[in-house]
């Protein structure tokens, strides 16, 4: 009988955890493919250059990604590092950026600044939509439905808000 209970909650969550890796792996793959073009088309690309630092992955129930990108008007890089809970998110939705529509200030952002002359300055944020750094990619609403499809296998029930390339 002990034996039946430890073997039907690891079953739970191993469960549990290839659930929760669906949605990373459904991340990571759009983010791998939105570098690749990223790289190969450098001037015609609509969004911010960056390096992934580490990809999507489940950290306490928060989705978590960081990202390396230069500074725009000073010398330098930021190290970005943006969490939200999982059952924190409602929405997905895309107005030239996909993102994640979440309740206010349910999305945390840490910036760490390297200025090239020496020096950093660490600054935290909220916000209510958690940017996937998506953009270049048109006419996939598909990734939409397989996120919210993904959402639901861990019992979050997610919509797909407005649509816009």
């Amino acid at each position: 009988m002990k034996g039946a209970i430890t073997g039907f909650l690891l079953f739970c969550c191993v469960t549990v955890i290839a659930q929760k890796n669906s949605v990373t792996r459904i991340l990571n793959k759009a983010l791998l493919a939105e570098q690749k073009r990223q790289k190969n088309n450098p001037e015609n690309y609509c969004g911010g250059i960056y390096e992934i630092i580490k990809g999507y992955h489940i950290l306490n129930d928060s989705l978590q990604i960081q990202l390396k990108q230069a500074l725009i008007y000073e010398e330098g890089y930021e190290m970005a590092t943006y969490t939200v809970a999982l059952k924190d998110v409602h929405a997905i939705a895309k107005d030239i950026n996909i993102l994640l529509e979440t309740g206010k200030d349910k999305v945390k952002m840490v910036s760490h600044v390297f200025y090239k002359g020496g020096g950093d300055t660490i600054v935290t944020n909220y916000s209510s939509l958690y940017f996937l750094h998506l953009c270049d990619e048109k006419n996939n609403e598909d990734f939409a439905d397989e996120l919210v499809r993904a959402f639901k296998k861990l019992d979050i029930t997610i919509i797909k808000s407005h649509w816009y390339d």
